[in-house]
């Protein structure tokens, strides 16, 4: 069974349903990179932050 939307594939990258890619994000804590995790989402759409809520 493939991987839904929004859906984790850090250990499974090849396996996000067909209409989607599995897309991988670094993790810094206090800047250092402690991790990298990895997430299915649609091909034609990138995700830009825009602020922070503190």
């Amino acid at each position: 069974q493939c991987i839904k939307l929004e859906g984790e594939c850090t250990k499974n990258k090849d396996n996000c349903c067909a209409e989607h890619r599995c897309r991988c994000y670094d993790k810094y804590v206090n800047g250092i990179k402690t991790e990298v995790r990895c997430w299915c989402f649609e091909k034609d759409v990138t995700y830009k932050p825009t602020f922070e809520i503190k």
